[in-house]
Formats: C-alpha cells, sequence, structure tokens
C-alpha cells in the first residue's frame, strides 16, 4: 500500500503569489549589490523570464477555471518576453534611460503592482473557486513491482541525477565572460536617440559620452575626437546618394582611468561655425596601444546658415 508522503496546497493562502514577490525581493539587492555567480543566474532568469508574466496572468484570471495550469505557465513566460522590453522601451523615453537600476525597479514595482491586483481579486471569489494547486507525493509500493519494473525506475532516477549533475556543473562552472568596452552616447536628457543633428551656424549641440569597463582589470583609455568635412555624391551603382569625407581636423583628446567595472560619463558641447556638413568622430584607444582605435562613434550633422 502507497503512504501518504507530502501534500502541498494554496487553496486559501495565495502561496504562488508569495513566492513570486519572494523571489523578486531577492534579486533586486543580489542584483544593485553586484552579486555574481549561478545564485544572481537564476534568481534572474526566474525574475525577468517569469515573475512579470505570472503575476499579470494571475491579476487577469483569478479563477481556476478560467485556464488551466499548462496554458497559465506558458501564457506567463510569453507575456514575460512581451513585458520586459516593453518595459525598457518607454524607459527609453524617460530621463532615467534604459539602464540596470530603472530596468530593475520598474519590473520590481510592476510585478508587486500586478501581485497586490491578483491577490486582491482572488481573495473576492468563493474559496472554491480561487485558484489553487495541490501536490501530492506517495512513496510507492516497491515490492508490487516486478523486475522489469524497477530496473526502468532505477533506470529513470539514474538518468535524472545525471541530468541534475550536469546542469548544476554548468551553472557552479560557468565559461568566463566575455571582456569588452561599452561606448555609446546618448543626447543632452540622457536618451538614446535625438541627437543635434541638425544645427544652425554657431548653434551649440550637446552629447553625453560613456565608457564602461567590463575588461574585468583597472584600464587606461584615450579619447581622441576629430572633426570631418563631409560632401553628398551621387552613387550610379548604387542609385543612392552617399557622403565622402573630404577632409578631418583634430579636435581634442583625454586620458580615461578606469577601475574594473566603472563608469566614465562627460557632456560634450560643441558648434559649428560655417554651414555645410559635417561629422564629428570619437575614437577610443585602449592603452597602452594608442594606434589601433579599439571604439568608434560618430555622429553626422547638417549645419545650415540661418
Amino acid at each position: 500500500m502507497e503512504t501518504l508522503f507530502l501534500k502541498f496546497d494554496f487553496h486559501r493562502f495565495p502561496f504562488d503569489l508569495a513566492i513570486t514577490l519572494l523571489l523578486a525581493t531577492i534579486l533586486v539587492p543580489t542584483a544593485l549589490l553586484g552579486l555574481q555567480g549561478p545564485v544572481r543566474v537564476a534568481f534572474g532568469l526566474a525574475f525577468v523570464l517569469a515573475c512579470p508574466g505570472y503575476t499579470l496572468v494571475a491579476a487577469l484570471f483569478p479563477r481556476a477555471s478560467d485556464l488551466d495550469w499548462i496554458e497559465r505557465l506558458a501564457l506567463s513566460f510569453g507575456l514575460s518576453i512581451a513585458v520586459v522590453p516593453l518595459i525598457g522601451l518607454l524607459l527609453n523615453f524617460t530621463p532615467f534611460g534604459i539602464r540596470l537600476e530603472p530596468v530593475l525597479v520598474s519590473l520590481y514595482l510592476f510585478t508587486v503592482g500586478l501581485a497586490a491586483l491578483a491577490w486582491h481579486r482572488r481573495s473576492q471569489l468563493p474559496l472554491e473557486e480561487r485558484l489553487s494547486l495541490s501536490i501530492e507525493l506517495k512513496l510507492p509500493d516497491w515490492k508490487s513491482y516486478s523486475r522489469t519494473d524497477k530496473l526502468l525506475t532505477l533506470a529513470l532516477i539514474a538518468s535524472l541525477l545525471f541530468a541534475a549533475g550536469s546542469v548544476g556543473y554548468v551553472v557552479v562552472t560557468p565559461r568566463p565572460a566575455e571582456k569588452f568596452t561599452e561606448f555609446y552616447m546618448l543626447n543632452a536628457t540622457g536618451v538614446a536617440g535625438g541627437y543635434p543633428t541638425n544645427l544652425t551656424v554657431g548653434q551649440n549641440g550637446t552629447l553625453n559620452l560613456t565608457v564602461h569597463n567590463r575588461e574585468f582589470a583597472p584600464l587606461r583609455y584615450e579619447l581622441r575626437i576629430y572633426q570631418a568635412t563631409m560632401e553628398e555624391v551621387f552613387n550610379a551603382s548604387a542609385n543612392r546618394t552617399e557622403l565622402r569625407e573630404l577632409s578631418r581636423s583634430f579636435l581634442s583628446n583625454l586620458t580615461i582611468e578606469l577601475a574594473s567595472d566603472a563608469y566614465w560619463n562627460q557632456s560634450y558641447t560643441f558648434n559649428l561655425s560655417s554651414p555645410g556638413i559635417f561629422r564629428l568622430y570619437f575614437l577610443l584607444y585602449k592603452l597602452p596601444d594608442d594606434q589601433t582605435v579599439y571604439r568608434t562613434l560618430y555622429l553626422t550633422v547638417r549645419v545650415r546658415a540661418s
């Protein structure tokens, strides 16, 4: 005879929402404090791929009869994949921009708000209509198994243990992270896009330049800024108008020293004294190699006489 081993039920108390909030709450300090390793990866994947979508589905469908569990979980992953980029897109049009802290806080507030709404809507329903899940685990009656069944069961257990061990090994001993340097520009308000590409003579244009050292070691960089005069030429073979560089002049340079995972941010204001088409080049060198350009940014600016 089988013996009852474990019974888990959240018919009365919404343990699913509580667990979702717990995962989200644990991840926030883990990410903000810069902790690394498998724990951050596990909570980060659960938070991004499951929590926002699950709370949204729970708020929309509080009744057990609305969706079965397979549909509910599949829809949760799908909505999470849709919600996260949408929140990032909305943040791009705010002064906060798409950075770790604003994205993390926005997702957390989104998850908490929808979890509270789902909790409220579920509590308004009769007990028998609320979303619930009962899990019962029972010890099998090993003596009733045939020899073939026992061998197959042992083989299945061994396969599961091997798979779990393989996954654990990959998580505990991840591949070394890629080393690179982020070099990008934002507009004067700190948002990607809306750059000063159309100016009048003498009008100031402002950019925000950022260098992020993700090389896992302290580094020195050199930033060189050039101004090029451009002209439009028609490419008959491609049937389109293209820009050709006529001349280039050096404007300024500076040295940047950054610790590992450190940022350098600085605004750059420029104005052009004559009409025409110009291109500003921002060339980043990773010292001590001052001959090879490591990262390049440029901005094409059209200047009107008035």
